[in-house]
């Protein structure tokens, strides 16, 4: 599974802000700590803070979870076992644009309107199709294809969501791009 360094630090954001309510009915954050990280910081930092803060967390007992463990978005607990399964592997912008070949790991020149798209849509972040042709410089009429094509012949797999006119909304699921 290909992970985006964005879906860690977005969990890390996340876990920071969940609240378990315990028997009494009093709400309490999940992490006795919130998790202190520097943006700038690197992936390996930011696996072990995500890492450690879900450690953390009380395990439940006799095949229940524990209140904290069963207010964790689902997401956050696909991450954690891929990680700890050895199964994921996180990718920063760096990691697609390896200029020893000069090309990204889809096979797509380095500074083409392709390679553009594709760094776009490595992060995993939610983006209309306008968002796109205005960082990429990308042609609209260009983009529908070329998402098409990504998903036929690179096997990458995107859930979209219509916002009932042309500006579609795209989000990439990681673990599909080839390469991983």
């Amino acid at each position: 599974m290909i992970i985006a360094r964005i879906q860690i630090e977005e969990a890390i954001k996340r876990m920071n802000l969940i609240e378990y309510t315990n028997e009494n009915g009093k709400s309490f954050p999940i992490l006795k700590n919130k998790i202190q990280y520097n943006p700038k910081a690197g992936k390996d930092v930011l696996i072990e803070l995500f890492m450690n803060a879900c450690e953390e967390i009380p395990e439940g007992a006799n095949g229940m979870p524990s209140p904290q463990e069963a207010v964790l978005p689902d997401e956050i607990v696909l991450l954690y076992n891929a990680l700890v399964d050895g199964e994921g592997v996180v990718v920063t912008k760096e990691t697609v644009l390896s200029t020893s070949t000069n090309k990204n790991i889809f096979g797509h020149r380095i500074k083409s309107q392709s390679a553009k798209i594709d760094e776009l849509l490595i992060t995993g972040a939610t983006l209309t199709y306008e968002e796109i042709v205005n960082k990429t410089g990308c042609q609209y009429a260009r983009l529908s294809p070329y998402i098409k094509y990504l998903e036929t012949d690179k096997g990458a797999v995107f859930l979209k969501t219509r916002t009932g006119d042309k500006k579609s909304i795209i989000q990439i699921k990681l673990e599909s791009w080839p390469g991983k």
